[in-house]
């Protein structure tokens, strides 16, 4: 977005919050080209990549439900693969719908995956500043974690949570509704952001687990989908 930019562009590992912030400097415009431009980078890179064996466990979780972070088509791609039809959220609609599903006493029909912010399906809603950070509902996402910690036991996986909207809906949520179940969070990353949350390391909230390698992970996902059916 800014070749001329050099050594002032802030990195991900560096300021990851403010690094599009700073390229977009709040001009529509230039937000439209880095979403097309992420669309297009997350897109290319799925063509040029096999899809991994975790993704193939993660489509066939018993539950048939899936919160992604991630823009990419990866889990559907997995899903096509074996024949598995899948349903892709996104947006305010998307997790409208996610969030009826996870409410609902009967599983979906087919496995569903809410891309919590956005797809490359549909570039304009990709969340990537501070501002479209912030332009997530509230409500929508209180509703979308009640709904989950009420019916299910949420198992976070490979994320280090860096987003403070998540956790702040997260621990709002956890403190109005008082439960027995504890969530785990499995990351190989430790973060200052979720320290600044102290409500959701309870007994019956989020509670960190070390996955130190790749393989731990895969370990996981294969305990978690028990009869997955993978690629040969």
């Amino acid at each position: 977005l800014d070749p001329a930019a050099g050594d002032s562009v802030p990195t991900e590992e560096g300021d990851f919050f403010s690094a599009i912030d700073k390229l977009v400097d709040r001009d529509i415009d230039r937000e439209g080209e880095a979403q097309v431009c992420t669309a297009e980078f997350y897109a290319a890179a799925l063509n040029e990549i096999e899809v991994g064996a975790i993704a193939f466990y993660l489509v066939q979780v018993p539950s048939r439900l899936i919160v992604s972070l991630n823009y990419d088509q990866s889990l559907e791609s997995a899903a096509e693969e074996i024949e598995l039809n899948v349903t892709s959220l996104y947006g305010e609609k998307g997790i409208r719908k996610f969030t009826e599903l996870a409410s609902s006493t009967e599983r979906p029909e087919q496995t569903t995956v809410l891309h919590l912010h956005g797809s490359v399906l549909e570039p304009q809603g990709l969340v990537l500043t501070q501002d479209s950070y912030g332009d997530l509902s509230e409500n929508n996402l209180e509703n979308l974690f009640a709904a989950l910690v009420g019916s299910y036991r949420m198992c976070v996986i490979g994320s280090a949570l860096r987003e403070p909207h998540l956790l702040a809906s997260l621990q709002r949520t956890h403190s109005q509704r008082r439960g027995n179940k504890l969530h785990p969070f499995f990351s190989a990353e430790t973060d200052g952001f979720i320290a600044d949350f102290p409500g959701l390391d309870t007994r019956a909230g989020l509670r960190r687990f070390e996955l130190p390698s790749r393989e731990h992970i895969h370990g996981l996902c294969s305990f978690l989908s028990p009869d997955a059916k993978l690629t040969s």
